[in-house]
């Protein structure tokens, strides 16, 4: 139960970082600066404060895809092999760590350091990152010790006092970067929003209708799934008892814009008045199945409350690829997310 616990707190916690897309700004401002031939420049002053503004916000969102990406694929890796519990218990037949982080990793924790301590306009990320850093710098390291010793061979009768020591150390760190990332997580979500809301207007004024419904329906998913994780103590052990009220109005809302995205053409004009490179319409067709698959899931999970279907004792031991669990959902939304950060990257 330990070990599905935190497997289940990985997921959530990555996909609360991932509500909102992360984007190149700069690539759809340029875009947008060549539909708006009319207006006068911006002045150089100006021009250097969004020109690091950008940077800062693409070195946040670096940080925060090193923490829902890596790191937690690494802390997954480590509990497969050791039980999720404060005691260390090797895991029967697990597989232990021996994946390793790179040096792009702590590059990008270093940077965002930086610019943390330095300062920037987006002050509740920089408070969290300086927060933050430090002790995830130290838990990457602890990985890197137990990945070392999955290298050699594993746990055995000879290490194994060896590996208890930095399992103590992991679940120590770990604890504390538990309590401190969901405020760098709510700081990032608040900044990539009011980013988003930014371009959502400027999309709209300019007639970019499929930049506009994409970004629509990645942040309307948002809305749902910050729905979803605003009902405390719901999971898919206690499905039935979930308010769908609000999450069937959301539903109905995502249909319609999905209906309006899949309506839009597509051709390579299109594309070409967007500043959509041309294999962008193979990454529009992807982002379309996987807004289908986001759709399908939360239907089933809105029909499996209505119907107070609950899961057999075969869906239990596999949820996530039980069709209408928020764990399914969940995997869903994160697709989604990943499929827009490729379209508009």
């Amino acid at each position: 139960d330990g070990m599905q616990k935190i497997a289940l707190g990985i997921l959530i916690l990555s996909c609360f970082c991932s509500l909102y897309g992360c984007k190149d700004l700069q690539e759809a401002r340029e875009a947008l600066q060549q539909e708006q031939r009319g207006e006068n420049p911006a002045s150089p002053e100006k021009k250097e404060e969004d020109s690091q503004d950008l940077v800062s916000y693409k070195q946040y969102v670096a940080f925060s895809n090193l923490m829902n990406g890596r790191v937690e694929e690494l802390l997954e890796l480590y509990f497969q092999g050791v039980e999720g519990k404060t005691e260390f218990h090797p895991i029967d037949g697990g597989s232990y760590i021996s994946q390793s982080f790179q040096s792009k990793d702590y590059n990008a924790l270093n940077i965002a350091f930086v610019f943390a301590r330095q300062g920037t306009k987006y002050t509740e990320v920089d408070e969290a990152v300086k927060n933050v850093a430090p002790v995830l710098e130290s838990m990457m390291r602890i990985l890197d010790e137990a990945a070392l010793l999955g290298q050699e061979g594993g746990i055995t009768n000879e290490n194994y006092d060896r590996a208890k020591e930095i399992h103590d150390r992991l679940v120590t760190v770990l604890s504390s970067y538990d309590e401190l990332r969901p405020s760098l997580y709510k700081a990032i979500r608040s900044m990539t929003k009011f980013e988003q809301e930014k371009d959502l207007q400027r999309y709209q004024s300019n007639g970019m209708k499929i930049r506009y419904y994409a970004l629509s329906l990645l942040m309307k998913k948002s809305e749902i799934m910050a729905l979803l994780s605003g009902q405390e103590n719901i999971s898919d052990a206690n499905l039935l008892s979930l308010d769908t009220t609000e999450l069937q109005e959301k539903y109905e809302e995502f249909i319609e814009l999905f209906q309006a995205f899949n309506a839009l053409p597509k051709d390579k004009d299109a594309l070409i008045r967007e500043g959509f490179p041309d294999y962008a319409l193979a990454r529009l067709s992807l982002y379309s199945m996987e807004g289908s698959e986001f759709k399908n899931q939360l239907k089933a999970l809105l029909e499996r409350v209505e119907e107070a279907r609950d899961f057999t004792e075969e869906e239990k031991m596999h949820l996530e690829d039980a069709d209408g669990s928020i764990l399914k959902l969940w995997k869903a939304a994160l697709a989604l997310t990943e499929h827009y950060n490729k379209l508009i990257s």
